[in-house]
């Protein structure tokens, strides 16, 4: 295996996610983009692009619902922000799988 040098910022979990959707379904993209030094660049595009889309997603969606009262129900504070988090990541897959 060809070993990337250590990109200059932290490839991220969308980026993770990609790269092994690269390696397993898409050998001849993962492998050219290896081969021409463009792997690094196309991961931290594709993080990006997701981090931004999942942000943008999850304030659709507190518009859509209600947050719980962070002081009085902590809990459901934390289950709704889980909650949008795993939708708007579920919307974000196709971008990232694709």
């Amino acid at each position: 295996d060809i070993q990337m040098s250590q990109p200059e910022h932290p490839i991220g979990k969308y980026g993770l996610i990609r790269k092994t959707f690269l390696k397993e379904h898409r050998r001849a993209q993962y492998n050219t983009l290896l081969m021409t030094g463009k792997l690094e660049k196309h991961l931290l595009e594709i993080d990006r692009e997701a981090r931004r889309q999942v942000e943008a997603m999850m304030e659709e969606l507190r518009k859509q619902t209600p947050e719980p009262d962070k002081d009085r129900n902590p809990l459901g504070w934390v289950q709704y922000q889980n909650s949008l988090r795993l939708t708007a990541e579920e919307l974000a897959m196709p971008m990232i799988t694709e």
